[in-house]
């Protein structure tokens, strides 16, 4: 793991997030209390096992009671009870009507029971779709890292951490567009829905994403300076036969250099050739355009064929008439030989 990521994990709202998946100890809480009230909500041992730890995790809840964090707790704890519905949703496809007739019910109890002087933690995403509210997490996530993290000094001095970051920004970046994807075309996306803070929505989403510029460590040991210079090298030629002035480091560094250009824009090229006759012929295999420009070879093949066929037959009818003539002027020009 690399320092970073260590960095990412005590961020007190991801310590939070783990520890809501680690729950145990949650088959000793009374269910009975939070269930008052709620009668259509009938349960087995597939949804009762989801309300006891639902319950058990709320009360962790309670540490930021009264306190100016408490939004963004409750946003936390909301994603994990969501996450927890498409688990069930998934393991239980013909039994969604047990987290729907139980678990708003018992959260409503839960909130009844547990006053809080910073509002209250309702259950708000329930007309959005998986993939809306797993894109305001991992928004809503990495706006926490970049609070903790990206600001501070020791992130834009060491380069290691630094360049850590800005592929933890890519991974974000990737898994949004890959839930974005997964939405129907159809789905209106409120961007309010993701208005997380002043700092974090979509308006600001330039800013959240930006690269952070890493420093640039030189190396510190000394390198030994060659000096080329043609007197110092005809003079050590006259003292030793034996001694090759090496090139200078700096005409090595711009030979490798060319040579890895040459090399790469090679590569480069041979690539996009071939990816341009795979494209070609999935186009000629797989498409319209390629049945079409089939048929129109074929026709253009089959009608050269039928011309060169009629030129040959032409050419042997006239060859054979040229014969004939040959023949018959020949039948009148019989020369006599004197004895």
């Amino acid at each position: 793991m690399s320092d970073l990521q260590s960095k990412i994990n005590n961020i007190p709202e991801f310590a939070f997030y783990a520890e809501l998946d680690e729950a145990s100890g949650y088959n000793d809480t009374d269910l009975n209390e939070y269930v008052r009230g709620c009668n259509t909500c009938t349960w087995d041992s597939s949804i009762k096992s989801y309300i006891l730890k639902i319950i058990y995790n709320f009360d962790k809840l309670k540490r930021y009671f009264n306190k100016p964090s408490y939004s963004t707790y409750c946003r936390y704890l909301k994603y994990w009870v969501y996450s927890e519905k498409k688990n069930y949703e998934i393991r239980h496809s013909n039994q969604k009507t047990f987290w729907n007739n139980c678990i708003p019910c018992i959260w409503k109890n839960l909130q009844t029971k547990n006053i809080n002087s910073h509002g209250t933690c309702e259950l708000d995403y329930d007309d959005f779709s998986n993939a809306i509210i797993s894109m305001k997490r991992e928004l809503d996530m990495f706006c926490t890292i970049r609070k903790h993290l990206g600001n501070t000094e020791e992130l834009k001095i060491n380069k290691e951490d630094c360049i850590a970051f800005n592929q933890k920004k890519d991974y974000y970046v990737n898994i949004i567009l890959k839930y974005l994807s997964s939405i129907p075309n159809k789905t209106y996306l409120e961007p309010k829905f993701f208005d997380i803070d002043d700092a974090c929505s979509l308006k600001n989403i330039n800013t959240i994403f930006s690269d952070i510029t890493c420093p640039i460590v030189e190396d510190s040991k000394p390198r030994p300076v060659q000096d080329c210079s043609s007197s110092v090298a005809e003079t050590l030629s006259n003292a030793s036969q034996s001694y090759i002035c090496e090139p200078c480091p700096e005409q090595s560094v711009t030979e490798d250099l060319t040579y890895n250009s040459s090399y790469e824009v090679a590569l480069s090229i041979c690539i996009t050739f071939f990816l341009t006759i795979v494209v070609c012929f999935l186009l000629y295999k797989h498409t319209p355009f390629g049945h079409w420009l089939h048929n129109s070879l074929r026709s253009r093949y089959l009608l050269r064929k039928n011309m060169d066929n009629k030129n040959t037959q032409e050419l042997l009818e006239i060859n054979s008439r040229y014969s004939d003539r040959s023949i018959e002027n020949s039948e009148y020009n019989i020369t006599y030989e004197n004895f």
